[in-house]
């Protein structure tokens, strides 16, 4: 009966100690490192997410004026020599200068408010 027992605490021993020196030691600091990785590659996904719409939305940006040049270019030309002509169109200007300004102000004042 001992020599049975024996083995089976040599055994046990034997599992014991190999699954002791297949068990990973991690650090210390493991979460922490895990957490600032983490948050590195959330930045750099957030990064190459604005980076991508800022190129996207240039390229239509520049898409639709180029469209709007090919287009109408006679047009608003023609549309410029006569207001710099006819003091009832210069008139036009004016106000359209102030809501161009207002709208400018508005959208700096909007933007700092929304990012923060």
């Amino acid at each position: 009966m001992e020599n049975g027992y024996n083995k089976d605490n040599a055994l046990r021993q034997a599992v014991n100690n190999a699954t002791e020196a297949n068990k990973v030691k991690l650090p210390s600091n493991f979460a922490f490192t895990t957490m600032r990785r983490i948050e590195a590659e959330r930045c750099r996904t957030a990064r190459r997410n604005r980076i991508a719409a800022i190129v996207s939305l240039a390229a239509m940006c520049s898409g639709g004026i180029t469209t709007l040049v090919y287009l109408c270019a006679d047009a608003i030309i023609s549309n410029i020599k006569t207001m710099s002509h006819d003091d009832a169109h210069f008139a036009c200007v004016v106000p359209m200068v102030i809501c161009l300004s207002f709208f400018a102000v508005l959208n700096t004042i909007l933007r700092k408010r929304m990012n923060g």
